[in-house]
């Protein structure tokens, strides 16, 4: 636990030191404990801010998912400053994107600052740039950091499944890989060119996200994906005949995610319907109302999901919440002083 706790130190102070008014509450728990932690988190909040959390609060106890995520929508105002909380899942840490744990929970705590960094400076960059952000924002500072390959570990991690990674994971929001073979030039050798020396996280967050405005088409194209696979989804869920009719109307995603899979397109499916809904987001959803009515059956639950991968944890149920660093909770119990650590 000391390396991840040193590393939570070491970002929450260098956070900090470039915005003052800045302040990062940070929850550490295993997947056993999301809810004492919530609760544990929503108390911590209550005792130290009052009526000033209770928006934050309500979020944090109405989430029934128990991934990390990164509270930005509901930030604390109190005597001048303002408090985010980060929630890192260490079991999700075990297994994603890489087999080091440390590695991972790095990854993913400058994955969920990125999106507080940028809500702090009055981001709102939408569903189209948002996950993209982080994940670019995550693999710039990873290099940095020392870690040349964790770049192509998002990019693989974006397409392959965490358990079974010969089945295709793709998630509309998290289009990162549209973008990274530009980000290894406009972000990755500077990244390591500056190792030794600090860098701003403010100033790679701007030009994070002036790099992405720049890549609006390519980032909706993976949207575009998502969309013709969905309307294919009643007639196969071949990703060779996924890829084919994507490769037939020349789809820039495919070389891509075949190369990744190691599937060749299936050139020879023919679709039932027309037109081929990987042309556009409108054909997608022409090829959709094209086909009959599909009655929902009963599905049922095929091999082992992540869920059961999370669930079989080797963690001890000890969670920690940090402010700015320092620890103020360690394991269900504790009970809170109520002093807040500046």
């Amino acid at each position: 636990m000391q390396d991840i706790l040193g590393f939570t130190k070491w970002l929450t102070a260098k956070v900090k030191a470039e915005f003052p008014d800045l302040n990062v509450i940070t929850v550490m728990r295993p997947h056993a404990t999301w809810q004492q932690s919530n609760t544990a988190l929503a108390d911590y909040l209550k005792v130290n801010f009052g009526d000033k959390a209770l928006e934050a609060i309500l979020q944090i106890l109405d989430r029934d998912y128990n991934l990390s995520v990164a509270n930005t929508e509901t930030p604390i105002s109190f005597q001048g400053q303002k408090y985010f909380t980060s929630q890192i899942n260490l079991d999700f840490c075990r297994v994603y994107p890489s087999e080091d744990f440390v590695e991972n929970f790095k990854a993913v705590s400058l994955h969920e600052m990125a999106h507080i960094v940028g809500a702090h400076k009055g981001y709102h960059l939408g569903s189209l740039r948002e996950e993209a952000m982080a994940d670019l924002f995550q693999a710039s500072v990873m290099v940095w950091l020392g870690f040349d390959d964790h770049p192509q570990r998002i990019l693989e991690g974006r397409i392959k499944g965490i358990v079974d990674p010969t089945k295709l994971s793709l998630v509309r929001s998290y289009n990162y890989p549209t973008i990274a073979v530009d980000a290894e030039i406009e972000f990755f050798d500077k990244m390591r060119a500056m190792r030794g020396q600090d860098i701003s996280f403010s100033e790679l967050y701007d030009d994070i996200e002036g790099f992405l405005f720049d890549r609006q088409r390519q980032l909706d194209s993976w949207f575009g994906f998502d969309d013709g696979m969905s309307a294919l989804r009643y007639e196969t869920t071949d990703l060779k005949d996924i890829l084919g009719v994507a490769a037939q109307a020349n789809h820039p995603q495919v070389g891509m995610i075949s190369n990744v899979m190691g599937v060749e397109p299936n050139l020879e499916y023919e679709l039932q319907h027309e037109p081929n809904p990987f042309i556009s987001r409108q054909n997608a959803l022409l090829y959709a109302q094209a086909r009959p009515p599909y009655e929902e059956g009963t599905k049922q639950k095929e091999g082992k999901t992540l869920e059961d991968v999370l669930a079989d944890s080797p963690l001890s149920p000890e969670f920690y919440i940090m402010a700015n660093g320092q620890v103020v909770n360690q394991a269900p119990g504790f009970k809170f002083s109520g002093n807040m650590p500046r």
